[in-house]
């Protein structure tokens, strides 16, 4: 797994603990994580982003499943991902069609998951 991905569900799993009580118990949207959780903008400069493309590059890893990190569902959001990341040159923007699609964000192995 690139450090770009583990970067950013380090963000995430942070962003969700100080915005929910019991942070790993529900799905949060694939829309609530580029939007509001982890957005570009606030991410950019402290992960290393040179650019969007590769913040949605690293995103699009995450939700297709790199490392089991997270689960996307329903899993064809995630199939399709996949597909598309194995292309020569992926359409990373596709991320924004799944804004709708759950995501359950497994809790970090080296912290409290609540």
């Amino acid at each position: 797994m690139d450090v770009y991905v583990e970067r950013l569900y380090s963000a995430l799993t942070e962003a969700l603990r100080r915005s929910r009580p019991r942070p790993f118990d529900a799905p949060v949207s694939v829309a609530a994580i580029y939007e509001e959780l982890i957005p570009y903008r606030v991410v950019r400069t402290p992960l290393g982003f040179a650019m969007n493309a590769d913040y949605e590059h690293a995103l699009a890893r995450l939700l297709a499943g790199a490392g089991d990190l997270v689960r996307l569902e329903p899993e064809s959001a995630a199939a399709e991902l996949r597909e598309e990341l194995s292309s020569p040159n992926p359409d990373v923007s596709l991320v924004r069609r799944f804004g709708a699609c759950e995501v359950w964000v497994a809790a970090p192995a080296d912290g409290p998951g609540q």
